[in-house]
């Protein structure tokens, strides 16, 4: 029994540490060097994240009366999603959208273009986490301007921006990308992470992904470890019982005892070389 949860935490770390996305690019909203000062080009970055403030991670609030606009230049389309927002507005949403709160509430704005470019979409009010739309936006350009003011605290905000390109004919342009469901045609390297990147999970589910991504093979050894864990216990149950019957439950339990080891003897070298097998191929390949 011991065993099998001691695999379980060995998986748990290894699947935590395969799909960690250690390159990725974060920026944040209440550094001064990067607010109101020009663009920002992130042309060579397939994937990033943007938070309200410094200390999002650490769960303290951003500090009232700021403001801050980031313009940011890519080569590629994008989308975004918001991944979380919590702000302490006087207004709930959508009332807080209305052009007579601008200035009295924390407000998230998305801009296409430049700052004086029409606005895709307002994030804001007191109760926005629960009520306000969560649905992916697709950014109409490569430029785009974020727009964040704040008049009171609260925990702020996670934007999570991919670029992408569209395939032609249900093919990738590059050979460096990988081609979702939705015609999206991501970075190859983002296919083994724990998020969403293709926008429709159809990384998650492909053939592609299984063959590459230890987690994946990982969690289907996993199973399986539990499955034959629980049918040869089922199995002892059974013989158990069934000699009890006959008033031979010592013997049984001596003979379903074996059997449950040898079968143990089986499943944890495989089980264990699968592991090491799977975290190789992972080295080799990146």
């Amino acid at each position: 029994m011991w065993f099998y949860f001691y695999t379980l935490f060995i998986l748990h770390i290894n699947v935590k540490y395969v799909n960690t996305n250690e390159n990725e690019f974060h920026l944040f909203m209440d550094n001064q060097t990067l607010c109101n000062h020009g663009i920002i080009d992130l042309k060579n970055i397939s994937t990033w994240k943007i938070y309200s403030h410094i200390y999002y991670h650490d769960r303290y609030m951003y500090f009232p009366d700021s403001h801050c606009s980031l313009t940011i230049r890519t080569n590629k389309r994008i989308w975004m999603s918001i991944e979380y927002f919590q702000s302490n507005s006087s207004s709930s949403f959508p009332r807080c959208t209305e052009a007579k709160y601008a200035g009295n509430d924390d407000r998230l704005q998305i801009i296409d273009g430049y700052k004086n470019g029409s606005i895709l979409r307002i994030v804001c009010g007191k109760d926005t986490d629960k009520r306000f739309d969560r649905t992916p936006l697709i950014l109409k350009s490569s430029i785009f301007t974020l727009d964040w003011q704040t008049k009171s605290q609260s925990y702020g905000f996670k934007l999570k921006f991919v670029t992408y390109d569209l395939s032609i004919d249900g093919k990738c342009l590059n050979s460096s990308q990988f081609h979702c469901n939705n015609r999206r045609c991501i970075d190859r390297s983002l296919i083994c992470l724990h998020e969403d990147y293709c926008g429709d999970n159809s990384q998650k589910s492909s053939l592609e992904a299984i063959n590459q991504c230890p987690s994946i093979v990982i969690g289907i050894v996993c199973m399986l470890l539990i499955t034959a864990n629980a049918q040869s216990s089922n199995d002892t149950d059974t013989t158990d019982s069934y000699y009890g019957t006959t008033s031979m439950s010592g013997n049984s339990s001596h003979t379903s005892a074996a059997n449950h080891i040898q079968q143990q003897c089986i499943i944890i070298p495989f089980t264990l070389i699968g592991i090491i097998f799977l975290s190789l191929k992972h080295i080799l390949i990146n």
